[in-house]
């Protein structure tokens, strides 16, 4: 390389005709030539990713536009005439950036279990992914809003979930105090967004503690959260002024530009203490010397307490509301009838308490047991079809 010239100026150039013709001359240069001898140069520019202009550009080499000193220190000029040979550099018109915003895949409903003495932080509340189309973009301002099913008992949000954060991995970006009615607004924000490429920021909410009058030492400071509440995250709206955006070009990413889901979140539910139920296996086969007319099937599930200790009913007792499960359901078939179903609830690690008025398992704080649920099903008489059983809730 002979020269280099960086961070060139409209001042670099000296203009020979308004808006279309401009000259630019390489200075200082030692290149030796002998006598008859060809020596070729080249020249090479470098210009901006993103164009003002879509203008072309034309270079060309004019008259007398090479001057050099002889061996008896002469000036020699040349070409006689502008070179007829040009370079045109074909700019195409810069591209609007865009923006895809959309909910991450791994977003799920889940319960959060809540503190009774201090609390709750850094829940993880939704994830929520940015595409920059067309352009590099950098994201500036996000707005999102926090809804709270125990806002309609004349409590607001923002006594359930204070404080709202956005994370970029493990990296805080912001911290915003949730405002009433759940508005946040992370500003201030510098977020590359590389062209198409998916950029996931995490959005995590601290929770007020729930108060638990049988905790001792613990008092109601008004600083409470909610038991079997339900939480949930969402953008605020989906224009330029919801989700704020510079392009390469240093242009906002306009509303027609932006593609979003506005309810990007799960919902949450929070409690001081709640059970973990996973299923383990499920079996069901013909009964044997039944005709076909008869079935035996398992359910095999384990329950985890979260929080305190979880009693899960017998199935035993018959009083009102005693259940260990209702809902505990079959399929009729085309006729409308439905079969005869028995079942036994089992478990082979969990205290019983074999009161005469409640029948119940306990599963300690922290513990997981293993329970097992047999059914027994019997078609209705005459009727063909298939069915199966299930269970819809337990208590």
């Amino acid at each position: 390389m002979i020269s280099k010239v960086s961070g060139l100026t409209s001042s670099s150039f000296e203009e020979i005709a308004v808006g279309t013709d401009y000259r630019f001359a390489f200075s200082g240069l030692s290149i030796a030539l002998a006598k008859d001898q060809t020596k070729t140069l080249t020249i090479k520019i470098s210009v901006p990713t993103v164009q003002d202009s879509a203008t072309d550009s034309t270079i060309t080499f004019g008259a007398n536009c090479v001057r050099g000193t002889d061996a008896i220190g002469l000036t020699q000029q040349a070409p006689t005439a502008a070179l007829a040979a040009t370079r045109t550099i074909d700019f195409t018109t810069k591209a609007a950036g865009k923006l895809e915003v959309t909910a991450n895949t791994g977003n799920a409903q889940k319960i959060v279990i809540l503190g009774t003495v201090s609390s709750t932080t850094d829940v993880e509340m939704a994830k929520i992914d940015f595409k920059a189309k067309e352009n590099d973009s950098t994201l500036r301002t996000l707005k999102v809003t926090v809804t709270s099913g125990a806002a309609a008992g004349n409590n607001d949000e923002s006594e359930v979930v204070p404080t709202i954060k956005l994370y970029d991995g493990t990296t805080l970006l912001s911290s915003q105090t949730v405002a009433a009615g759940g508005a946040v607004i992370f500003t201030d924000l510098t977020v590359a967004l590389a062209k198409d490429t998916t950029k996931t920021l995490t959005i995590k909410g601290d929770f007020y503690k729930i108060y638990d009058a049988n905790v001792v030492g613990v008092v109601d400071d008004g600083d409470l959260g909610f038991e079997a509440t339900d939480v949930t995250v969402a953008l605020t709206g989906v224009t330029e002024t919801d989700i704020v955006a510079e392009d390469a070009n240093y242009d906002t990413v306009t509303t027609p530009n932006i593609t979003a889901t506005q309810a990007f979140g799960k919902t949450l539910y929070t409690y001081s203490k709640a059970p973990t139920f996973t299923l383990v296996s499920t079996a069901i086969s013909a009964t044997p010397d039944k005709a076909n007319k008869e079935a035996d099937a398992t359910i095999t599930f384990t329950v985890t307490a979260n929080g305190g200790d979880i009693y899960l009913n017998d199935y035993v007792t018959t009083t009102a509301g005693k259940r260990a499960f209702t809902g505990l359901s079959t399929d009729p078939v085309a006729a409308g009838n439905v079969p005869t179903v028995t079942y036994s609830f089992t478990s082979a690690d969990a205290t019983k308490t074999l009161d005469v008025a409640d029948y119940y398992y306990t599963i300690r704080n922290g513990e997981t047991k293993t329970f097992t649920m047999s059914i027994h099903i019997v078609s209705p008489v005459g009727e063909a079809g298939f069915h199966k059983a299930y269970v819809g809730q337990f208590k």
